[in-house]
């Protein structure tokens, strides 16, 4: 009471208070980064090693074998998964939870320091990166021009735009893909080799020694001093063409040595680089930069500094550049705009929310004063948790905006209670300062208890663990902060406004204007029907409080029919539904007949007692069959929901993360393994036509040789892949079909989903390629379906893997198309084996072999050439004609000997063998995965449910072998558990709050048995609206049991109120009913309008976020009745069971005192 009278006698310190809140809370907004999603630091370290030209095989024994084993025993390691590949190696490591992943990459370096001298001597230093959201690509920019080269468009990326792109503020790193590159080839002619005498070895030896520059040291001539230095670097191409190649003979070192250039052995040409991977954009071959942010980086204002004018001029970075190196670029990836316009919907629908709620304020209080000071309350408390987000270190971003917009509903809620207690003070006859003070007062408790309620289910989310405490702390610490500041709005800021606002002697509860005296005389005969309502049910307390159980069993039940499958008939199965339901009814019909039995027994002991007996007894059997009977017809009802009115599809679906419709559609394209780049390219190319002309396309850019995409996992790359990404229109929202909406490009209104199935016919069959279309989501986690087999027999994991794939091919789980596996067999392979006694005899070594081998194939790059400055590969390799041809394998000489050619076939056999495509490890197991596509309207997690259920049914997994969903079922498994266990503690402290409140331990459960039905109306929305049960619907329900609260404490707090001034009990619980009605179906109303916007999804980029408003609007509509109703009863149940115990508790204490039970009465 000290605060609010303080706040009323000294108004312009309240007035500072609020002015410091704005002017901070604005500079908060003004310097906070704008993202899209939190800071989250997954806890994977990945380790990427580049061997180019060795195989699967070579790249798991000779590097990711050696990675694992040297960084598994660092602290804080959780799991290792190691992928071998043409060409690189990919080790990720994911930690612990809680692990430092700074401190650790510092651990994995020292590591690979150590183990450096053990790879490969022709292997790239390893990379050690990490996975987090804070450093991802913020823009992706495909560069054209009509002027340049390739190879020309490349230098000048390479070697001067990539320089210029790193040095805008916020950007880490830029990365280059597609083109042409300079390379200076030494292409070896087999025939003249051997005319000369000339060996691979010999030539590597020339170049090696030659191509040097070496620094001498120095000279002092009196007062000069000079640099010694040796200048043997070749200046121009045509000196490495007349490098000299001295001929001698390893056996007899005295014999008289020959020379001869190299330009009479290999032909030296300055050309580009043989391309592994391409990069085309619309069909066209193009080069593209991927600029990702550093942790600090902002993608709004990179986007901004390359994008639009720079400060005083009127043209933008790219509009310079293009002007003056005539490359175009174009922009197919631009997260800013996205991030834009997200947070554009959420701050539409946080000022369209609180428009809403003043609205609402205003029709039941009639009043303008009174709005005014209720809706006063939402700027200060957002203003006020901006200064938190900002103190916090946390961004601007789609989930402090929504614990905004959760809070809008919110926020008002003390105002409302104040206002309203006010309102019947000055209806008493009090002056405004002695309403204000009283209204306050009144009502202070249980306005610490509301808001407490409210907090404190929250905190538990801001700290627990996993990933998903990372994502959701900066909501529920948002959240939590609001609903504080608004309790000390409620103290100082509502009462004073009062206090000066409104006037002795006015009646707001009769007001003057039509609509106010229509509404009122609405409202008031609202109130007599429900009060009527009320006292039946409190006449019939256990037929409604048990109700309140049976309507979510029966939701249970409902759910648990619909999942029946259904193979053939679905007329034949209605019993098997059925009989889940009488899993329910049983111990329902036995908890009713102990019910019925304890009646009797009590009403024959009153009897004897001479008192009358309870009526209605016999009525429980009737309604023990009742309550018994719902749940077999709900299970039948959900049942016959699936199949005859959707068709079959999932009732109720659940899933990690709500779809998002980012427009972008992933197609990957798979050739036989054996394939060429050339020939998957074909195949991409027919791809591609087929997909240009359909209208929702924006742009169409391929990868060839790889489908990596940069998330968690490594992908394929391999000559034989390629992924075709088609970015698609902005899907048009509620918001652009207003009339004055501007659109500066084409909008699409279906959405990605129909758009791949379209695709998908388009594109129809592809000779020798198998095509995956597929839609991608915000968070990448790869194929919706991952299960991982794992076994120390791979050809075990292996079998096991088919034979789940044909499984998922053969139909029998519905949604599920496109199944394959992560490891093939087939790739064909010339394989050289040595012959020790023969290369004893010659003197050359396995490693010279292999020396040689490599660099007439794969080519050596040890060698550079520089230029102007700038540094270029010098490749030696075999001429490509001669290359291209298996059968010259045995005939290439490694070396000479006394004159002689030592071939390859003279050393070693060779033959011809069949490798896998990729090894994958896991905690140095090999291991092979399943993954799977899903339709349109299929959920991951009830698919992945049916998987393991028909899995397990046929025994398809050995015990030797480890079966494991892996993708968002692993994460479903990981992070859920920690979101159950904060939703548990937050239950556990609500109840501390109330038996705070109450000061009695056994209250509390008049309000937190009503919480879990509360989940009805929350389930109900999901399953008419055709929504998963997700991490973001989750916080709905979290918010519930918070809303259950705050209703029911403004009900309970009156009614202990009402009985303390001498009203009994039903008559209190009545009167309570019908005076807080008003502020309930207010707070009630307020909250549903403020969500309304979220629920909608009114803007682009909204439907990953919806969730959370239908889960919350759902829920409070059937939460306000268990509040009105269901509660009321409780209190009445758990009064008597309190009476009971405390009748119990004081013979016991008489007892102890040495007194009689008549004397203690």
């Amino acid at each position: 009471m000290g605060l609010t009278i303080t706040s009323i006698k000294r108004p312009v310190v309240v007035f500072m208070a609020m002015l410091a809140i704005f002017l901070m809370g604005f500079i908060a907004y003004r310097s906070t980064r704008l993202e899209l999603n939190p800071d989250v630091s997954f806890g994977v370290i990945t380790v990427t090693t580049v061997y180019p030209g060795a195989g699967p095989d070579e790249i798991n024994n000779l590097v990711t074998r050696r990675i694992e084993d040297s960084v598994s025993g660092i602290s804080g390691v959780q799991q290792i998964t190691g992928t071998s590949q043409d060409g690189v190696s990919i080790v990720v490591i994911q930690l612990e939870i809680g692990t430092s992943v700074p401190e650790t990459i510092d651990d994995v370096r020292t590591q690979l320091d150590l183990i450096k001298r053990d790879l490969p001597t022709d292997a790239e230093d390893p990379v050690v990166g990490k996975v987090d959201t804070g450093t991802d690509p913020v823009l992706t920019l495909v560069a054209k021009s009509d002027r340049l080269s390739p190879v020309e468009m490349r230098s000048i990326i390479d070697n001067e735009l990539k320089d210029e792109f790193s040095r805008v503020p916020g950007v880490g790193s830029v990365g280059v893909a597609g083109g042409d590159i300079r390379e200076i080839q030494v292409r070896l002619r087999i025939e003249d080799m051997m005319r000369y005498g000339v060996g691979v070895l010999d030539i590597q030896r020339a170049l090696q020694s030659a191509s040097l520059n070496v620094p001498s040291g120095r000279m002092t001539n009196g007062e000069r001093e000079f640099n010694v230095r040796v200048l043997g670097e070749a200046d121009t191409v045509e000196d490495i063409s007349n490098l000299s190649v001295r001929l001698s003979d390893p056996s007899n070192p005295n014999a008289t040595s020959n020379q001869v250039k190299l330009g009479d052995v290999a032909t030296v040409s300055d050309t580009v680089a043989e391309r592994r991977t391409n990069f085309r954009l619309d069909g066209q071959e193009a080069v593209a930069v991927t600029i990702l942010k550093a942790k600090e980086g902002t993608a709004v204002e990179i986007s901004k500094a390359i994008r639009q004018p720079l400060p005083g001029k009127k043209v933008s970075m790219l509009d310079e550049i293009e002007a003056k190196y005539g490359i175009e670029f174009l922009p197919t990836l631009d997260v800013s705009r996205q991030i834009e316009e997200s947070l554009f919907d959420l701050q539409f629908a946080l000022a369209f929310g609180i428009v809403l709620v003043m609205l609402v304020t205003y029709m039941f209080l009639h009043d303008w004063r009174g709005t005014l000071i209720v809706s006063i309350a939402i700027p200060i408390c957002i203003f006020a948790a901006l200064i938190m987000v900002k103190l916090f270190g946390f961004t601007l971003n789609t989930l402090t905006l929504v614990a905004l917009s959760l809070a809008v509903g919110v926020l008002v809620d003390d105002a409302i209670v104040v206002i309203e207690n006010t309102y019947r003070h000055l209806q008493m006859g009090e002056s405004p300062f002695d309403a204000a003070v009283n209204g306050r007062n009144e009502i202070g408790t249980a306005a610490i208890a509301i808001t407490m309620a409210d907090v404190v289910v929250f905190l538990p989310i801001a700290f627990m663990g996993g990933i998903v405490g990372q994502f959701y702390r900066p909501l529920a610490l948002t959240y939590a902060t609001c609903v504080l500041v608004s309790l000390i709005v409620s103290f100082t800021v509502t009462p004073m406004l009062a206090a000066r606002w409104f006037k002795e002697g006015e009646d707001p509860e009769h007001p003057k204007t039509a609509f106010a005296r229509g509404f009122n005389r609405f409202f008031h005969g609202f109130a007599d029907r429900y009060a009527n309502v009320l006292k039946w049910s409190l006449d019939h307390r256990w037929t409604v409080f048990g109700g309140g159980f049976a309507a979510l069993f029966a939701t249970f039940a409902f759910i648990g029919g619909s999942t029946v499958l259904v193979p053939e008939d679905p007329g034949k199965h209605w019993m098997e539904a059925v009989q889940r339901g009488m899993g329910l009814a049983q111990p329902t019909i036995i908890l009713g007949l102990l019910i019925f039995i304890g009646n009797l027994i009590r009403n024959k002991v009153r009897k004897v007692k001479g008192e009358e007996p309870y009526r209605g007894t016999w009525g429980i059997l009737g309604k023990t069959l009742a309550f018994a009977a719902i749940f077999p017809i709900a299970a039948g009802a959900g049942y016959g929901y699936r199949y005859y009115y959707k068709g079959g599809d999932d009732v109720f679906k659940f899933a990690f993360l709500p779809p998002s419709d980012v427009g972008r559609i992933n197609i990957d394209i798979e050739m036989a393994t054996d394939a060429s780049l050339e020939r998957t390219s074909e195949a991409v190319r027919q791809v591609e036509q087929r997909l240009m002309g359909h209208p929702d396309i924006h742009y169409v850019y391929t990868t060839l040789g790889s489908t990596a995409s940069g998330g968690f996992g490594a992908g394929s790359q391999a000559p034989n892949v390629a992924r075709t990404q088609v970015v698609l229109w902005e899907k048009s929202a509620l918001l652009d079909k207003l009339p004055w909406a501007k659109h500066y490009e084409p909008l699409r209104d279906t959405p990605d989903t129909t758009v791949a199935a379209q695709l998908l016919e388009r594109i129809g069959q592809v000779p020798g390629a198998t095509v995956k279309v597929a839609v991608s989501s915000g968070f990448d986690f790869g194929a919706a379906i991952q299960l991982s087999f794992q076994s120390d027999e791979r050809e075990e994991a292996l079998s096991t893997a088919i034979k789940v794939r044909d499984l998922l091919a053969s139909g029998q789980i519905k949604g599920v198309v496109q199944p394959d596996i992560s490891s093939k067999p087939g790739k064909p392979e010339l394989r050289v084996i040595p012959d020790p006694a023969r290369q004893g005899l010659e003197g050359i070594s396995t490693q010279q072999l292999g020396g040689a081998l490599r660099t007439l194939y794969e080519g050596n790059e040890d060698v550079k050439f520089r230029e102007n400055g700038l540094e270029y590969d010098v490749r030696v390799m075999m001429d490509q004609v001669e290359r291209s041809d298996p059968s010259l394998l045995g005939q290439v000489p490694v070396t000479f000997v006394r004159g002689n050619p030592i071939f390859v076939s003279e050393i070693s056999e060779i033959e011809v063998g069949e490798s896998v495509t990729k090894i994958d490890r896991v905690d140095r197991k090999p291991e092979v995965r399943v993954t799977a596509n899903l339709l349109p309207g299929y959920a991951a997690g009830s698919v992945q449910a049916e998987i393991d259920r028909l899995i397990k049914e046929g025994n398809l997994v050995p015990e030797n072998v480890t079966y494991k969903p892996l993708g968002q079922a692993d994460a479903q498994q990981r992070e859920t558990g920690y979101l159950f266990g904060a939703i548990f503690f937050g239950v556990i402290l609500v109840y501390f709050v109330l038996a705070a409140l109450y000061n009695n331990l056994l209250y509390p459960f008049v309000i937190q048995l009503a919480q879990p039905q509360a989940m009805v109306g929350a389930l109900l929305a999901l399953m008419l609206t055709n929504t998963t049960l997700n991490i973001i619907a989750m916080i709905g329900i979290v918010a519930m049991i918070g809303l259950v609260g705050k209703n029911a404490i403004l009900l309970v707090d009156y009614t202990n109120t009402l009985r303390d001034r001498g009203l009994p009990r039903y008559d209190a619980l009545v009167e309570s009913g019908r005076t807080r009605l008003r502020p309930i179906m207010m707070t009630t109303i307020a909250l549903l309008v403020g969500l309304m916007p979220v629920a909608l999804a009114i803007g682009r980029g909204s439907e990953f976020r919806e969730t959370i408003g239908i889960t919350i609007i759902g829920g409070t509509l059937l939460s306000t009745f268990l509040t009105l109703l269901v509660i009321p009863c409780s209190y009445s149940i758990f009064d008597d069971l309190y009476k009971v115990f405390g009748r119990m508790r004081k013979p016991a204490e008489a007892v102890e005192s040495g007194t009689s039970p008549t004397e203690t009465s």
